[in-house]
């Protein structure tokens, strides 16, 4: 109903892990699922992720998956986006 009217869809997620040990394929995966999805409805999607929930890894693999990173002091282009 909404794009019949044109308008312009936002989302914001918290992003917490039901494991002590997130998986990283599986992250892939789900972010470039919900990646796609928001480029093919034109909407705009913030994903929120507690730092110090990230392991280096993990923090990695989202720069490489996001290209917009915004921390509680800053806002950059990720230098590891490959979007």
């Amino acid at each position: 109903m909404l794009k019949m009217k044109n308008t312009m869809t936002k989302t914001w997620a918290h992003v917490e892990w039901a494991s002590e040990k997130p998986d990283v394929l599986l992250l892939e995966e789900f972010e470039s699922t919900a990646d796609n999805f928001v480029k093919e409805e034109g909407m705009i999607s913030v994903c929120a992720y507690a730092a110090d929930s990230l392991s280096c890894t993990l923090d990695t693999t989202l720069q490489q998956l996001h290209q917009y990173i915004m921390t509680d002091h800053n806002f950059f282009i990720s230098p590891f986006y490959n979007g």
